[in-house]
């Protein structure tokens, strides 16, 4: 079997150092080592289950299916389509804004369901439900994120099956760990929208004091232009979007690379 090198630990991953940041997320090792925090994950039934299935696991076999000679290609396709399901909802609602000199430059596209950024109000600034249909928007982000490296993990797993007998005991284990690190993956990433609303926050009480120090009433231009309050959220949104979907592949990267893939690119965000 092909040796892996180790991915980075979560809490170095590009995700944590961003929350880390903005002082919205800890970065503490865990005490535990990651095996005793699987174990944690599993009940009674579940650990009876495993126990019959690692018994059975040396019986696993390859499936005799001819292996795509295109995986690589698919996998890659399906992360360009995340990257522009993140870009598409900011082109598409006009956000032309720019940070530090740096301008947003959208690029064409033919696929994908369109999730556009909130409208921003005269009542952006105050109303205390504003930040809701943002959370509802990164939601919607992460669903598509989710479906995306659902049928990512499909196509490598059916090509791990197809490979060898190892490779396809390594699938086999993939499979019956995957609903017990999926429902905990789900639970985890759900509080990313939470955490963003503090980034929300900051921003919007930063112009609240600037318009307080000045005398002056901000307007949605404003917030919308160069420099202006939403501009910085919405980069910084779009910014956690891509370090969260770099985290979501990363368990698609070690399978690829299980499988003997270079990759040309580790990092997304």
């Amino acid at each position: 079997m092909p040796k892996v090198k180790p991915a980075p630990s979560i809490g170095r991953s590009l995700l944590v150092r961003t929350l880390t940041e903005w002082g919205v997320g800890g970065r503490r090792a865990p005490a535990m080592a990651f095996s005793t925090r699987i174990a944690d994950l599993i009940d009674i039934s579940s650990a009876i289950e495993l126990s019959d299935f690692f018994k059975l696991l040396k019986n696993q076999t390859a499936d005799g299916t001819a292996p795509s000679p295109d995986s690589l290609i698919q996998y890659e396709q399906h992360i360009e389509a995340m990257r522009e399901a993140i870009d598409r909802g900011f082109i598409d609602r006009g956000f032309k804004g720019a940070i530090d000199g740096k301008a947003f430059v959208g690029r064409a596209h033919t696929s994908g369901k369109n999730v556009q950024l909130p409208e921003v109000t005269t009542e952006s600034l105050h109303d205390p439900q504003a930040f809701k249909p943002y959370a509802r928007f990164y939601s919607l982000q992460q669903s598509e994120f989710e479906r995306r490296t659902s049928i990512i993990r499909s196509l490598l797993l059916s090509e791990l099956r197809a490979r060898s007998d190892e490779l396809a005991r390594v699938a086999a284990l993939d499979a019956v760990l995957e609903p017990l690190l999926l429902n905990f993956g789900r639970r985890c990433f759900a509080v990313i929208p939470d955490l963003l609303e503090h980034r929300f926050e900051y921003w919007r009480e930063r112009q609240r004091h600037s318009d307080a120090e000045t005398g002056a009433v901000s307007t949605v231009a404003d917030w919308t232009g160069a420099g202006g309050w939403i501009t910085q959220f919405h980069w910084d949104m779009r910014r956690l979007l891509r370090a969260e979907m770099e985290l979501r592949t990363e368990p698609l990267r070690g399978l690829l690379k299980t499988l003997g893939y270079e990759l040309s690119v580790e990092e997304y965000a």
